[in-house]
């Protein structure tokens, strides 16, 4: 009788819906400071402007995306190409700041720069990435920049949690 409650309970747990749902509670993407960026050629935001796709005036794009719930934040991704040092540290963390001023809040994009001033990233190489460097530079924010090489020139990704 026991091992049969337990298989019913087990088959019940399986197929039944979440218990709860987590409520989205992402910062939205900045809006008004891509609109206002001299660097900014185009933008298409999503409806609910947890992502957009920015086109700057040297040809870059840039797509950003903000998700969570319990723990929220953000994730850019952009492709560099040209003569690029692979191993220069400085050289991700300073392009990695220069499109969170684009992409992310304001507020985030400055508590990277303080981050980076204060050398509080821990850098390597990843399996299959060329740079990889994690800062958690408060108790409720995590930073991690990811670069990682495609067929020409390298995929950076810089992204943020909070909470």
């Amino acid at each position: 009788m026991i091992l049969a409650t337990i298989v019913l309970g087990t088959a019940l747990q399986a197929g039944a819906a979440p218990r709860l749902q987590c409520p989205m509670k992402p910062l939205p993407v900045p809006v008004t400071t891509i609109a206002r960026s001299r660097n900014v050629r185009s933008h298409v935001n999503s409806p609910d402007l947890l992502s957009a796709s920015i086109l700057l005036k040297d040809g870059t794009m840039i797509r950003v995306v903000n998700s969570g719930c319990d723990k929220s934040g953000g994730k850019l991704l952009v492709w560099v190409n040209g003569e690029i040092s692979r191993s220069d540290a400085n050289f991700w963390l300073q392009e990695s700041l220069k499109y969170s001023r684009v992409a992310f809040q304001a507020d985030i994009s400055k508590d990277l720069e303080v981050t980076i001033k204060q050398a509080k990233f821990a850098a390597s190489e990843g399996p299959d990435s060329i740079f990889h460097a994690t800062a958690r530079p408060s108790e409720f924010l995590m930073f991690t920049v990811v670069v990682k090489p495609v067929d020409e020139g390298f995929m950076l990704s810089v992204s943020y949690v909070l909470g």
